[in-house]
């Protein structure tokens, strides 16, 4: 490190030619979102308990059918900042509409509010017929202030479904994170 600056380094290989890609700027931000779901996904189906209602013996495109409304009840995420501060966002609901799904993959549209921030996200998703795990992620631009996030998800019983959500802005300078529940409307 130089003069303090901090240092990250990604790797590309290709014709032949290596090299390494240094600094702080959005390359490496980039880098470490686009990977980070291939890194941690297969942790979590590992990871994650099974849930009662997926057997072993389930064929891999017999999943659930989650197309409709899944709205959360309210909650207070936790706002963590760059220089170590933090904030509780009162008063948040978000609503979950899954407006299409294939078998076991599904398309869906994040809308949520806090009474002074808000706004609607789209959602690509799968669904492991035979773990359970529902693992979405947002995608394209996200309301001011908002942040994009990979979302590990359970059914937890008949029309109920437990969100983990964990998220970055795009420039890096605050992650939110809440753990709530939505009900099937």
């Amino acid at each position: 490190m130089l003069n303090g600056e901090s240092q990250q380094t990604g790797h590309h290989h290709g014709a032949g030619r290596s090299f390494v890609l240094k600094g702080s700027g959005r390359i490496g931000a980039h880098w470490r979102r686009r990977h980070l779901a291939t890194l941690i996904i297969p942790i979590l189906l590992v990871l994650l308990p099974r849930c009662a209602c997926f057997a072993d013996n389930m064929p891999a495109n017999a999943c659930p059918d989650l197309t409709r409304s899944w709205s959360s009840a309210v909650f207070q995420p936790i706002k963590v900042f760059t220089d170590g501060s933090r904030e509780i966002q009162a008063s948040t609901s978000t609503t979950l509409e899954v407006v299409h799904q294939e078998g076991c993959t599904f398309q869906a549209v994040n809308s949520w509010s806090s009474g002074k921030l808000g706004g609607s996200e789209q959602v690509v998703g799968a669904i492991g017929a035979k773990t359970g795990v529902i693992t979405m992620t947002e995608i394209g631009p996200h309301p001011k202030r908002g942040s994009s996030a990979l979302i590990r998800a359970r059914l937890v019983g008949k029309g109920q479904m437990t969100w983990e959500y964990v998220g970055l802005t795009d420039d890096d300078t605050m992650g939110q994170a809440f753990i709530t529940e939505l009900r099937k409307e």
